[in-house]
């Protein structure tokens, strides 16, 4: 199976579809090894974007790019702040494409280096699930704009089942139809690394999509085979 799969990719008239690779044993199993020695080596912990750490892989970061230019959300709302490096990111790239966006993040102890205001980014800091964050989220889209904003969402805090879901819950309402929301770090809990994690975000995205159908994955944005989101794009497709 590894021979065709690699003797079709040398062969640039007919590309192996990225479902064929990573669905067929050797693919997936080429994929989740170059997974573990990524997550397990000094370069994961030194990715930066204009200075500012990003806990995020290159592949995860220009799939975001993307997304982001192809839809031009009006607002991305993101949990897990840390050093708002993936925040000035966002921001960043749709500027860059002339596009207007509002970044609202959330952290109970954001440490951003940067003045956020010039960027458009909106920090609140509190607990992602707790009733006056949401209402702060709110309060943000209402004042910031005049008709309902495009909005994608991005949750990346604590990594436990219960709080995932609950944000899952909390922030799905915010997305709009044709948007994304994006379950970081699915890859933990063994799939495929830090097997001894315990039920994370892969977990509360099963659980999730079970009693939401508005939602489905998109296995399109794992196109670049290495993601630290493996089944964690969420795509909207109804209301």
């Amino acid at each position: 199976m590894l021979q065709r799969l690699m003797a079709a990719v040398r062969r640039p008239a007919a590309p192996v579809r990225v479902d064929d690779i990573v669905d067929s044993a050797a693919g997936k199993s080429i994929v989740d090894q170059f997974h573990v020695l990524w997550y397990g080596s000094e370069a994961a912990a030194g990715v930066t974007w204009q200075g500012q750490p990003v806990l995020k892989s290159p592949f995860d970061l220009w799939m975001y790019q993307q997304l982001i230019t192809s839809t031009r959300p009006d607002v991305i709302i993101e949990t897990g702040t840390h050093r708002g490096g993936s925040a000035l990111f966002f921001s960043d790239v749709a500027r860059l494409a002339g596009h207007d966006m509002d970044v609202i993040t959330i952290d109970f102890n954001p440490k951003l280096a940067y003045d956020p205001a010039p960027h458009r980014i909106f920090p609140i800091a509190g607990i992602s699930t707790a009733g006056e964050t949401i209402d702060a989220v709110r309060t943000l889209l209402s004042t910031r704009h005049s008709r309902p904003p495009t909005v994608m969402a991005v949750l990346d805090s604590d990594h436990s089942k219960q709080n995932v879901l609950d944000e899952l819950r909390l922030y799905a309402g915010f997305v709009s139809v044709g948007q994304w929301l994006v379950v970081e770090d699915t890859n933990v809990n063994g799939h495929p690394v830090l097997p001894g994690h315990g039920d994370g975000p892969y977990e509360a995205v099963a659980d999730f999509l079970r009693a939401n159908p508005a939602f489905e994955p998109d296995r399109s944005c794992e196109r670049f085979l290495f993601t630290q989101n493996p089944g964690g794009w969420l795509r909207r497709v109804r209301n």
